[in-house]
């Protein structure tokens, strides 16, 4: 048992069935419950799915918002310390986008066990960062 920060890329494959992650990113929450671990969402995380869903229309806002409630155990804010910490890893790693350096950055400082991602640019970041690749 652990906790896994999961991106929003991953909440996008399950979500959506034409994602080309669907599967694999439905696999990773699955095999995650059935560990026992915690999901952890930042904030960060919740607001770049909506802006999806609220383009979408108010059914996918919905259905959106009742995804990440009944997923999500943590929620976490952007503080200070995760603020900082997103800072020195956009020092270190210039190409890493600031959302991207956020969610990083909480599983940092929130000590997680795993970050699930669907982006390549998260590799080496962090070794506990790990990258769903979809299959071919």
């Amino acid at each position: 048992m652990g906790s896994v920060i999961l991106d929003t890329g991953v909440l996008i494959g399950v979500l959506n069935p034409l994602d080309v992650h669907h599967s694999v990113a439905t696999d990773t929450l699955h095999n995650a419950r059935r560990s026992g671990d915690s999901i952890v969402l930042p904030t960060l995380v919740i607001a770049e799915l909506l802006v999806g869903a609220y383009r979408l229309g108010p059914d996918s806002v919905r259905i959106a918002e009742d995804f990440t409630d009944s997923v999500a155990d943590r929620v976490i804010d952007i503080g200070l310390r995760i603020a900082r910490t997103a800072a020195r890893l956009r020092a270190v790693h210039p190409k890493l986008r600031m959302p991207d350096a956020l969610v990083i950055a909480t599983g940092l400082v929130e000590v997680v066990t795993r970050i699930v991602t669907t982006d390549a640019a998260w590799a080496g970041v962090d070794a506990r960062v790990e990258l769903l690749v979809a299959a071919p």
